[in-house]
């Protein structure tokens, strides 16, 4: 639900960026390439203040949010490495990531460093700035596009 809202918001403060803008100038005073700047730098802004509030959150407020996370994969990975005929199997299906030599404490202790990295707030962060970066800039393209096509005609 919050991916839809930050999606909605970055719609909304990139229209309003133009809005605001075409209050003080016309059509003609501006172009495409610099309509979609602005929307991009309006854009980018509130990713960058939605992201900072994310990793103040994970890191500063609530770390332990993704222990609980963590602590499945590794029961999971406890799971399956308990049958050893099923852990041959696993052994065999994934090659690349689990060695063939692999013990099963070798598999546990690899799936919770793989959880550990893959949901710390520097990783989650990073991949939330990304991610709503580009969507930041899919969505200038659009809302220029509808703005100066549909709204100023």
């Amino acid at each position: 639900m919050s991916v839809f809202l930050n999606l909605l918001f970055i719609l909304l403060v990139e229209f309003f960026a133009l809005r605001f803008k075409y209050k003080t100038i016309t059509l003609d005073q501006s172009n495409f390439l610099i309509d979609m700047k602005d929307c991009v730098k309006a854009g980018t802004t509130y990713v960058v203040f939605v992201v900072v509030f994310l990793v103040c959150y994970y890191y500063l407020i609530h770390p332990e949010l993704f222990q609980g996370q963590i602590e499945d994969r590794v029961a999971l990975a406890i799971e399956q490495s308990s049958d050893p005929g099923y852990f041959e199997e696993l052994k065999r299906r994934n090659v690349n990531q689990i060695p063939p030599d692999a013990t099963p404490e070798d598999y546990v202790a690899g799936t919770r460093a793989d959880a550990e990295q893959f949901l710390g707030w520097a990783f989650v962060g990073g991949m939330s700035l990304m991610v709503l970066t580009v969507l930041s800039i899919f969505n200038a393209v659009f809302i220029t596009l509808l703005y100066r096509k549909v709204l100023l005609k």
